[in-house]
């Protein structure tokens, strides 16, 4: 099966097991091109024959065509498992961005709710204690007197009412100074607040003027004479200011 006499000759080839019919081909063309043949035994069959005549009895030629390194069964068997493993590191760290992510939301809510909380137990300071002193103010006082008073009302326990009022507290604010007398107010609040008992109650009305409600306990009034004495005790000591 020479490649002789062009002009008188015609071939044809197939690769049996891929093409469907005989390729017919000029004899000026000696190669036949097959591209992505799957791996496997193929057979190539080549004739001849006159311009008008019969064709010759074919020329069977075996092919082997291996595989390429990604068309090994263990090497896709790889690449499916590399596969899943990456689509489950993908999935893992999605999970912990998203955590992470939620964690962080988690911090900045507790952080905003927090704020919030100070903010609101600020603003209740400032709605309902002296700035200064630090004890209740009139707004505060008020309340409580009209909750003690609705308790009598109903038939429970009486209190004591009691005012405060400190001597001469001009002549220190003008001799010393407003500071002077801001400490002043601050020093005397604290002593209030050791005189009185846990479950009594000391207001700052404004300037240096302060209330106590004094809840009576045990014998009654000796007990509420005993609180008075000791706040009368307790401002009569001598304060000493910084100068």
């Amino acid at each position: 099966l020479a490649f002789t006499d062009t002009d008188l000759l015609r071939y044809a080839y197939r690769l049996v097991g891929f093409d469907a019919d005989w390729v017919e081909t000029p004899a000026q063309r000696r190669l036949a091109s097959y591209t992505n043949l799957p791996p496997g035994r193929y057979t190539l069959e080549l004739r001849v024959a006159p311009q008008r005549g019969a064709w010759s009895a074919p020329l069977s030629i075996p092919v082997q065509v291996q595989a390429l390194w990604y068309q090994h069964r263990a090497v896709q068997a790889l690449g499916v498992v590399l596969l899943v493993l990456l689509l489950i590191g993908a999935e893992r760290l999605r999970s912990l961005m998203l955590r992470r992510q939620q964690a962080r939301l988690e911090a900045l809510v507790a952080q905003r709710t927090e704020e919030l909380r100070e903010t609101q137990a600020q603003l209740e300071k400032m709605a309902y204690f002296d700035g200064l002193t630090g004890l209740a103010n009139r707004r505060l006082f008020s309340e409580e007197l009209s909750g003690r008073i609705a308790e009598v009302s109903r038939g429970g326990g009486g209190f004591a009412l009691v005012l405060i009022d400190l001597d001469r507290f001009k002549q220190i604010n003008d001799e010393y100074g407003h500071a002077a007398g801001d400490a002043m107010l601050v020093a005397a609040a604290q002593r209030l607040r050791d005189a009185v008992r846990a479950g009594d109650r000391v207001a700052r009305l404004g300037g240096d003027e302060f209330v106590a409600l004094l809840r009576p306990v045990g014998d009654g009034l000796q007990a509420l004479e005993a609180v008075c004495r000791r706040i009368v005790e307790e401002l009569a000591q001598p304060l000493t200011l910084p100068g």
